[in-house]
């Protein structure tokens, strides 16, 4: 997804380098409850203003931003109707396995209010 170019230009601008999709811990901050450790996927240069798209997964689970990651790189495209399970689930595990560790970079991800609460 992300060039050599892309990647030196990110680096150039003062950023991370990361102008690929990828997995960061945080925390996750909601009103009236205490902060919970979540994981979140950065989709770099999709919103309006040219920021990245964060995913915050609803259970906050490694796992499901693993899935969201497996569907932006394969492109949701259907699998090989042949392949066994076992055969895709070794895939699988093996592709999570070559994906860099979360980094923890201290983000305080904010829970939207609960929005039928009208107090």
């Amino acid at each position: 997804m992300d060039t050599p170019r892309q990647r030196l230009i990110n680096l150039v601008h003062g950023g991370s380098g990361k102008v690929a999709p990828w997995i960061e811990k945080a925390t996750l901050r909601r009103p009236g409850q205490e902060d919970t450790a979540v994981y979140c996927v950065h989709i770099p240069n999709t919103t309006r203003d040219g920021g990245d798209l964060i995913v915050v997964a609803h259970d906050g689970n490694l796992q499901t931003c693993h899935d969201v990651l497996h569907l932006l790189d394969t492109g949701a495209q259907p699998r090989n109707p042949e392949t066994t399970p076992e055969e895709l689930a070794a895939e699988r595990e093996a592709w999570a396995a070559s994906l860099p560790a979360p980094e923890d970079c201290g983000r305080v991800v904010a829970a939207l209010a609960d929005l039928d609460n009208k107090d």
